[in-house]
């Protein structure tokens, strides 16, 4: 990381300053740690598997075995510590994922309305208003290609307010080949 200072010049010492600094950097997805801040979000993929008991839901794991055709469910865990309004949510999927879901349209979940619209890459949810609390927002996806892929980030952001944002942590899927 490099290191950066602020001279304020002309200042008047009776006179508060604002500012703002925003730092950017590259790094490679799967080695992203979750933002630790009031706004948080967190991103857990799991397998869907029939049972003799019914559809059960194994969270996906560095050792998780997935295979082309597997379905998973994306899970997105968001903490909100006050009241925001217009709020982003986007998860940026694997690439080796499709969703089952592809039509825009506004849905309800976790008791909270949102327009959800789905692109190449990515998932996007419109929020206009998310009160204070803790949401969960699910999405299913079927497994389409073998190898190892980048699981995405989850950023959340309040659209007119930059400064409320976070990111889920990186993570890195394995998929078998077909035999």
């Amino acid at each position: 990381m490099g290191k950066i200072s602020v001279n304020v010049t002309n200042a008047t010492p009776d006179q508060p300053g604002w500012g703002a600094l925003y730092y950017q950097y590259l790094e490679k997805t799967d080695r992203v740690t979750a933002s630790q801040a009031p706004l948080r979000v967190d991103r857990q993929v799991s397998l869907e598997r029939t049972t003799a008991s019914g559809k059960e839901l194994v969270p996906v794991a560095g050792d998780t075995p997935l295979k082309v055709g597997d379905k998973v469910v994306v899970r997105m865990t968001v903490r909100v510590d006050e009241d925001l309004d217009y709020v982003h949510l986007k998860d940026v999927r694997a690439s080796c994922m499709e969703p089952l879901q592809v039509l825009s349209g506004y849905h309800r979940e976790s008791g909270s309305g949102y327009y959800q619209t789905v692109t190449d890459a990515a998932v996007h949810f419109y929020f206009s208003r998310l009160a204070k609390g803790t949401y969960v927002f699910t999405y299913p996806a079927y497994i389409t290609q073998a190898g190892t892929f980048t699981g995405g980030l989850t950023t959340v952001e309040c659209m007119y307010a930059p400064e409320f944002t976070a990111h889920s942590s990186g993570t890195t899927l394995s998929v078998a080949a077909l035999k």
